[in-house]
């Protein structure tokens, strides 16, 4: 089509590709994607230590748009 524009369409996927500290993780969650639409903020929180029972002690925060 000359002159004209195409139309688009988002990719039928729920996979977010990440690299963190030099690994690569995949995030395949629907239930993100269908809660958030283009253009919101995702806080993404990855963490580095846990305690004996499990519980958060340091983590690196992300925000994707």
């Amino acid at each position: 089509m000359v002159g004209g524009t195409l139309p688009t369409k988002l990719p039928d996927t729920y996979i977010i590709e990440l690299e963190y500290e030099k690994s690569k993780y995949e995030i395949n969650d629907k239930e993100i994607f269908n809660s958030y639409e283009v253009g919101h903020l995702i806080k993404l929180k990855l963490v580095k230590n846990l305690d004996k029972n499990k519980n958060i002690i340091r983590y690196d925060l992300f925000k994707l748009k």
